[in-house]
């Protein structure tokens, strides 16, 4: 409002609908990683989540440094920075700990006696 008693009205920077639009990789990276998040308990039961977790994990952490790489080079014609981060953050915690999971895995293979039990034949 306007007029006698009120403040004039403020101009705002930009026209009305404007947006900045998102980094290209900043939501990729956010999908990515709550992916690789998602695949975590299937890393612990089946083991075949490995396959998912830190693939997933690897490409969320790089996409999300890209992508805050080409939102710091745009000032400011690029948003997204906080969907880079979170996918950065949620993918390398993904990739963590489907690394440490990957690591008792192969030790406990690794370390575990194996026993070869000769199994009987028709012929022998």
């Amino acid at each position: 409002m306007s007029g006698p008693g009120y403040p004039p009205l403020q101009q705002y920077p930009y026209e009305a609908g404007y947006y900045r639009r998102d980094a290209p990789c900043a939501t990729a990276s956010l999908v990515l990683g709550i992916i690789a998040m998602c695949a975590v308990p299937f890393v612990c039961c089946c083991g075949i989540g490995e396959f998912v977790t830190i693939p997933c994990g690897i490409i969320a952490v790089v996409y999300g440094i890209g992508a805050t790489q080409r939102i710091a080079a745009s000032h400011g014609a690029l948003g997204g920075d906080s969907k880079a981060v979170a996918g950065i953050v949620i993918g390398g915690s993904a990739l963590a700990i489907g690394l440490v999971i990957l690591v008792f895995v192969v030790h406990g293979m690794l370390t575990s006696p194996m026993q070869i039990t000769p199994v009987a034949t028709p012929l022998g």
